[in-house]
């Protein structure tokens, strides 16, 4: 592949917004036990008193037979308010100095004349959308061609905020294109929660086996397809924020491309960061 990727890559996980007013984990489990639906579910409230991995429970929930469709409607509504708590925290923060450099150091994985940048992302929250203007700086989610302008909505999202994802994206063919002009491609690689998936569902990839809910969604397939061709390109930097590379389909990606052949630099590896 003659093209080429910014020789800087970033990748960021539910840490990077941690700072700003956002979840970990076991917050998020929290918020969505104490959901007035899930406690009115005695069988969603078992299964999430054996299990405080919110994304298990989820998966667990939705693919049990013996459960109504009462419990699978529960947990589904409680997940979604959980991330709309979550939204509702990142609006209207004085975050000042702290978000000017947060947006230095996103523009330093920007491209150049002869290659594009690549944002990758594991969050699902639109922190990024609705502070940082897009085509404006030519920060781009590929394969969304009008997403909505949430840089100047700072209150809930309403209906016209959510984006159904197109059947047939036809950015994988063109991955090399991707790379080879002078913009900046901000790839969401669980999908986010404003994303509805081209038959209606809700577009996040929670639970455990999310290399398989991902191989169902075409634009979330190409997503997946781009995060490896840019790892595999040589000598590029990964730099992680935020990921405690807790997904194994991630990690296999970054260990294949580190070790075979591809020159990917990630020597120094600590909670926040890998350089």
């Amino acid at each position: 592949m003659n093209s080429t990727a910014s020789p800087n890559i970033l990748l960021t996980g539910a840490g990077f917004t941690y700072d700003f007013g956002g979840f970990l984990a076991s917050e998020m489990w929290a918020l969505i036990f104490n959901h007035q639906l899930v406690q009115k579910r005695p069988s969603v409230r078992r299964i999430m008193l054996e299990d405080f991995d919110y994304e298990s429970v989820y998966e667990r929930i939705l693919e049990d037979t013996t459960l109504v469709s009462e419990d699978k409607k529960a947990i589904k509504q409680a997940v979604f308010a959980a991330y709309s708590k979550l939204d509702a925290m990142l609006i209207n923060k004085p975050y000042g100095d702290r978000l000017t450099a947060v947006a230095r150091l996103i523009d330093r994985f920007d491209g150049n004349d002869h290659s594009s940048g690549f944002f990758f992302t594991l969050n699902q929250d639109v922190f990024i959308e609705r502070y940082l203007e897009f085509d404006k700086k030519l920060l781009i989610i590929p394969g969304i061609p009008c997403p909505p302008d949430l840089s100047t909505k700072k209150y809930a999202l309403e209906n016209e905020d959510f984006i159904a994802l197109p059947a047939k994206p036809e950015i994988t063919a063109n991955i090399s294109n991707l790379m080879s002009t002078k913009n900046f491609y901000y790839i969401k690689l669980h999908g986010s929660f404003n994303w509805k998936r081209s038959d209606g569902t809700d577009a996040l990839v929670i639970g455990k086996d999310k290399k398989e809910q991902i191989s169902r969604e075409p634009l979330l397939r190409s997503y997946f397809d781009i995060f490896k061709a840019v790892l595999s390109q040589e000598n590029k930097k990964l730099f992680v924020i935020g990921y405690g590379f807790g997904d194994p389909h991630i990690n296999e990606i970054i260990a294949n491309s580190i070790s075979v052949g591809s020159n990917l630099k990630c020597p120094k590896v600590s909670s926040l960061f890998c350089l």
